[in-house]
C-alpha cells in the first residue's frame, strides 16, 4: 500500500540527529524501502540542521531530542524548526517514551513522539500519519498529555476577550 502526500508526491522527509551514524543509516533505510519517502536532508549539528531545513523544504522532519549543542538542544531545535518553518509536520525521535520527555515534545511543537524502540515499519506509519496531517502518539502518550493539560494551571486565551 502506498500512501502519497496530497500533492501526489512523494512525502519529502528531513532526518536530524546527534548521532552522525545513526543519523546516516535512518536515511540510509529509508531510502532504499518500498515507501513513498524521499530523503531530502540530514544533519546532526542543531544549527545546520535549522539552516538545511531552509535550503531543503520537507514535507516531515524528524528531530532526536537528544541533540546536544548547547544552549540548544533537540527540543530547542523542534521549537525553532516550528517557529520558522510552519508547514514542515515534525517527529520528535526519542530514546525512551518518558513523561515529561513526551510532554515536553509536544509543548516545543511536534506532531509526534516516536521511540526508538518501536520498529522501522511503525516509524514510516508515522511519517505517512504526520505527513497526512495527523498527530502520532500512542495511548500512553495521550495519557501522558491529558494529564499535564489537566494538572496545569489555567492559561489565558490568545485573542480571547472577556465581556
Amino acid at each position: 500500500m502506498k500512501t502519497i502526500s496530497k500533492s501526489g508526491e512523494p512525502i519529502r522527509v528531513f532526518v536530524a540527529d546527534a548521532n552522525v551514524m545513526a543519523c546516516q543509516l535512518m536515511v540510509r533505510a529509508l531510502e532504499q524501502s518500498l515507501k513513498p519517502v524521499v530523503v531530502v536532508g540530514s544533519a546532526s549539528d542543531p544549527v545546520e540542521i535549522l539552516k538545511q531545513l531552509g535550503e531543503n523544504p520537507s514535507d516531515v522532519a524528524i528531530i532526536s531530542a537528544g541533540l546536544r549543542n548547547e544552549p540548544v538542544t533537540g527540543l530547542g531545535v523542534v521549537k525553532e524548526a516550528r517557529a520558522a518553518y510552519p508547514h514542515t509536520r515534525i517527529i520528535v525521535l526519542v530514546d525512551s517514551p518518558e513523561r515529561a520527555l513526551v510532554v515536553e515534545g509536544f509543548r516545543a511543537g511536534a506532531d509526534g513522539v516516536f521511540s526508538r524502540s518501536e520498529t522501522f515499519e511503525m516509524l514510516c506509519k508515522c511519517i505517512r500519519a504526520v505527513g497526512a496531517g495527523q498527530i502520532w502518539a500512542d495511548l500512553n502518550q495521550q495519557r501522558f498529555i491529558i494529564e499535564a493539560l489537566a494538572t496545569g494551571g489555567p492559561q489565558p486565551i490568545k485573542g480571547g476577550q472577556r465581556d
